[in-house]
């Protein structure tokens, strides 16, 4: 062979070599086109309308990756401009599996965007996040009302703490707060009382019978003497019996024993009782009905009914503008006699308005 045949042949093998890798450059390049990413995040919007939130959930983590940022405005193909949030999509996803705090996460993600969430495909981007806020809420609630069950209060007002953080059901955390009080002064009740006294066993022997006298004789002509309680002797009046001390007036303590036990159940009774108006009032309160709360209160001179009460008074101060000297002084009173006697009160202040806890602490 000579110079010029081998140098065409080298030529040939070249080009041969080049035309069989074309194909496989070709779909390498398809494969890593920039279009995958907008291919994967319209698959993943017909997974969500079929509920198949994991697969969703997958397609939108690569979109997320791969694509370009998200926005209202991002351009396709071919002058294709469309909105693309694959964090939207991804809190959908979420929330349809439960996990709620990364819907949240989401939710909050996509509300950065400047995404139209008026109308549209966003326009429930709003309406989402509170759904999710308010389920996780109430899950944190349950299982906050779990641990008072068991006892754990101290977990059970951090859970509390959390819920009313989240903000998605303020009358279900003010319930769970006077529950866990409620739990916490039984417990501290049933502690204070001491152990019944056993009774001992009364003696069913039968006294022996009175000694037999002879009645003395009475000469005939001499009028009976003697009285008891009613009547005259030998007048055929009926007697009555009365106890040793009747006379003078002083009971016997036989007949009205002292019982620890009992007056300790009626405070507990009382307690009880009371605790549950609290309960009503609190309601009635984070519900924005501040003048039902006080009527509620208005009997209650509890630490907690004084707190209630003094941020009712400073509510209704706040909405009608009438600042009223003397109901104001009468609010700072009550609330600085519930923080002074229990300290548990300061744990409800993240759930209590700032410009109330402001006009009570505010000195005269």
């Amino acid at each position: 062979m000579n110079r010029h045949s081998y140098v065409f042949a080298c030529l040939i093998a070249v080009a041969l070599s080049a035309n069989a890798a074309t194909p496989v450059s070709v779909a390498a390049r398809q494969q890593s086109s920039p279009q995958d990413w907008y291919q994967l995040y319209t698959s993943a919007k017909d997974d969500i309308k079929k509920q198949a939130w994991a697969e969703a959930e997958r397609k939108l983590q690569q979109a997320k990756k791969s694509g370009p940022a998200q926005g209202p405005r991002t351009l396709v193909r071919g002058g294709l401009i469309v909105p693309f949030s694959a964090d939207y999509y991804l809190g959908e996803a979420y929330l349809g599996q439960g996990r709620l705090k990364e819907a949240i996460a989401a939710f909050d993600a996509a509300g950065k965007q400047n995404l139209n969430a008026k109308t549209g495909e966003f326009a429930r981007l709003g309406e989402q996040r509170a759904s999710a806020v308010t389920r996780l809420t109430d899950e944190v609630i349950r299982t906050a009302q779990a641990d008072v069950t068991k006892g754990d209060f101290g977990a059970a007002r951090t859970k509390a703490q959390e819920a009313g953080t989240l903000g998605g059901n303020a009358a279900g955390v003010a319930s769970l707060l006077a529950s866990i009080q409620t739990a916490e002064d039984r417990a501290k009740a049933a502690a204070a009382v001491p152990a019944p006294t056993p009774t001992p066993p009364t003696s069913t022997q039968t006294p022996p019978p009175p000694t037999q006298t002879e009645s003395p004789v009475i000469p005939k002509g001499t009028p009976p003497t003697g009285t008891a309680a009613t009547g005259t002797l030998g007048s055929g009046a009926k007697t009555e019996y009365q106890p040793p001390g009747a006379a003078t007036g002083t009971k016997p303590s036989a007949i009205n024993p002292t019982n620890p036990g009992v007056n300790a159940a009626l405070e507990r009774q009382r307690a009880q009782a009371n605790a549950l108006v609290e309960v009503t009032a609190m309601r009635q309160f984070f519900s924005g009905d501040y003048t039902a709360a006080i009527n509620t209160l208005s009997s209650l001179t509890s630490p907690r009914a004084l707190y209630y009460k003094a941020c009712s008074r400073a509510g209704l101060a706040l909405l009608s503008g009438d600042r009223d000297a003397t109901t104001l002084t009468l609010a700072r009173q009550e609330y600085r006699s519930a923080v002074a006697s229990n300290s548990n009160f300061s744990r409800d202040e993240p759930y209590i308005s700032p410009r109330v806890l402001q006009l009570l602490q505010t000195q005269e």
